[in-house]
Formats: structure tokens, C-alpha cells, sequence
């Protein structure tokens, strides 16, 4: 890569790709981290990491009311009602429902995966 790479900014949950197909692995914090560097016995220094980007109900809901207009384009004011109630709810959700990958991997300070390192080297001792 040509580009620098941002650093990470200490923060999990996170996503670590650990193989050549480019499978991900979701980690919520470094316990998780170290225990599946060491159940798969990887090297936390020779993988890539990206950031665990959040997605909320409200974001992954979609409500389709072509079929429910009326010859107008308009929605019954009930039917509207409803809508707006459902999606205020799903807004009430303050926590994710899932998370994705980010697109670009970031760049893990050298201290932190030596740490790492000693740690999964010290689970699989």
C-alpha cells in the first residue's frame, strides 16, 4: 500500500482479518482478541485490522409504501401515523444491532501488538 495508514485509535469492538480469503473476525475487546489469536494460533503482528463500524435499527430499515398510496401518491394518515411510530422507535435503540468492516485497515502501534504477542504467546505456553 502506497498510502499511510491510519493509526488505531485504541478502541474496540474492531475486525481482524486473519486469513488469505479474507475472513474477518469480530472481536469486542483484546480478551476476545487474544483468545482467538490463540485458538487459531495466529501472530496478532501479521494480520490486518480494520475498524467496527456501527449500524443501528433505524439505519437498516427501509419502508416501502408505494403499494399503500393512494391514485394521489398519498398514505392513509393512520398508516403514516404508524410509520413515523415504528421509526421513532427503532431511533429509541441506542445501541447497534450489528457491526461491518470498515473498507481501509488500519495501522496497530508496534508496542500494542508485541504486547498482544506476549499475551497469546503466554495462552498457548
Amino acid at each position: 500500500m502506497s498510502e499511510e495508514l491510519k493509526c488505531w485509535d485504541g478502541k474496540y469492538p474492531l475486525f481482524i482479518e486473519w486469513d488469505k480469503s479474507e475472513q474477518m473476525e469480530f472481536v469486542e475487546d483484546e480478551e476476545a482478541l487474544v483468545a482467538f489469536c490463540a485458538s487459531h494460533r495466529l501472530n496478532p503482528r501479521e494480520l490486518q485490522y480494520y475498524d467496527a463500524e456501527p449500524v443501528y435499527a433505524w439505519e437498516g430499515v427501509h419502508i416501502d409504501t408505494k403499494e399503500l398510496e393512494n391514485d394521489d401518491g398519498e398514505l392513509d394518515k393512520e398508516v403514516l401515523e404508524l410509520i413515523e411510530e415504528f421509526e421513532q422507535k427503532l431511533r429509541e435503540i441506542k445501541c447497534p444491532v450489528i457491526y461491518w468492516a470498515s473498507n481501509n485497515p488500519f495501522k496497530i502501534p508496534e508496542a500494542q501488538l508485541e504486547e498482544w504477542y506476549a499475551k497469546v504467546k503466554g495462552t498457548l505456553a
